[in-house]
C-alpha cells in the first residue's frame, strides 16, 4: 500500500520544558484506519494537530502523499487533509446545512448535498437536523457534523480528534462503519481515542503514552503480545488470604484489586482457570466471571497505566 502520511521524529515542547510529544515516528498507509491510543494528556492531540499543520512542531516531518505539511509545500499538502479537531468549528446561530456550507467554501469546494445526506443517515444524524440551528445540538450531535465538515473535500487523509467522544455505543458502532467505508475509497484514516472499542475497530493501533509510541500494530496482535491471557474476577470472604494463595499459584500472571474485585490474569487453558477456580472455593467464593483480554488489557501491560488517566 502507498503511504498517505508519514511522520518522522515529530516534538512539541512548550516553555518551561513540557515535553507533549516526544520523537514520534508512523505512518498511516493509504486504504487504512489507525488509531491513536492513550489516555488524555498523553500526546494524541497534539501530534494529530502538529499533522494537521494547525500547530507548528518543535521538531519532525510530517508527509502527505510525500508533500510536506511544514515545508515549501505546505499548503498543497494541506490541501489533501481532512481536520477533525476536539473544538467543533461551528457558528451556534446557523444550522448544519449553513455551517456545512461555510466549511465548503472555505475549502474553495461546493456543497455535495448528496455526500451530506449520506453521511448524515449513516452517522444516525438525521435530515431534519441539518435545518435546525447547531446550538441546540447534543455533543454528539456537533461531532457527527464535524465529521461530515472534514470530508467535504474528499481529502487523502483524514485527522480526527476524538471523533467518538459524547457518542452512545449505536453512533460509535456506526462511526467505526463509516470510517471504514472512507476507508475503502482510498484515504487514510487517523484519529485518535480513550476508548478501547474503537481502537480494536481499527486497523493499525498506536498505543502513545506521556508523549511516545510505546507500541504499534494490528488490535489482535497487540493483545497477543501484550496481554495473551485469560482474566478472571473474583469475589469472595477472604480476599486477602485468596490473593496470598493465587500469587503462589502456577500460571497466575498477575493479581490486581479494583474496587474490592481481584482481578486475575491467568496464561494456560482449562485447568490453570480450574486451579484458580477451586482456591477461590477456598476462600468463600461469591462471584466469578472470567473473559478474553481486550485492547485495554493491553495497553495497560504495554504501558503500566490504565486508559482513563495518565501520570
Amino acid at each position: 500500500m502507498d503511504k498517505c502520511l508519514e511522520i518522522r521524529g515529530a516534538s512539541k515542547q512548550y516553555p518551561g520544558g513540557i515535553v507533549a510529544v516526544d520523537g514520534v515516528s508512523l505512518t498511516a498507509s493509504c486504504g487504512t484506519v489507525t488509531a491513536l491510543l492513550g489516555p488524555n494528556g498523553s500526546g494524541k492531540s497534539t501530534l494529530l494537530a502538529m499533522a494537521a499543520g494547525v500547530l507548528r512542531p518543535s521538531s519532525g516531518v510530517f508527509l502527505v502523499a510525500g508533500l510536506e505539511v511544514w515545508g515549501p509545500r505546505g499548503r498543497d499538502a494541506r490541501r489533501l487533509l481532512g481536520y477533525m479537531p476536539q473544538a467543533e468549528p461551528f457558528h451556534p446561530l446557523l444550522t448544519g446545512w449553513e455551517n456545512l456550507a461555510l466549511h465548503a467554501s472555505m475549502r474553495g469546494v461546493r456543497l455535495d448535498r448528496g455526500l451530506v445526506l449520506e453521511l448524515a443517515e449513516e452517522l444516525g444524524l438525521g435530515r431534519e437536523a441539518l435545518g435546525r440551528r447547531v446550538g441546540g445540538y447534543s455533543g454528539g450531535m456537533k461531532r457527527k457534523l464535524a465529521l461530515i465538515a472534514a470530508v467535504l473535500h474528499q481529502p487523502r487523509v483524514l485527522l480526527l480528534d476524538e471523533p467518538d467522544s459524547g457518542l452512545d455505543p449505536g453512533s460509535r458502532r456506526r462511526l467505526a462503519e463509516v470510517l471504514r467505508r472512507l476507508a475503502r475509497s482510498g484515504a487514510a484514516v487517523v484519529f485518535t481515542t480513550h476508548i478501547g472499542w474503537s481502537a480494536a475497530h481499527a486497523d493499525q493501533v498506536v498505543f502513545m503514552h506521556r508523549g511516545r509510541v510505546v507500541a504499534e500494530g494490528a488490535p489482535g496482535e497487540l493483545v497477543e503480545k501484550y496481554s495473551p491471557w485469560h482474566l478472571v474476577e473474583l469475589e469472595a470472604a477472604d480476599p486477602e488470604g485468596l490473593r496470598a494463595e493465587l500469587e503462589r499459584l502456577g500460571g497466575v500472571e498477575r493479581v490486581e484489586a479494583r474496587d474490592g474485585v481481584l482481578v486475575v490474569a491467568v496464561r494456560g487453558g482449562p485447568d490453570a482457570l480450574a486451579a484458580v477456580a477451586r482456591a477461590a472455593a477456598r476462600h468463600g467464593l461469591r462471584r466469578l466471571s472470567a473473559r478474553e483480554p481486550g485492547i485495554e488489557d493491553a495497553f495497560l501491560a504495554a504501558t503500566g497505566q490504565p486508559l482513563g488517566e495518565e501520570r
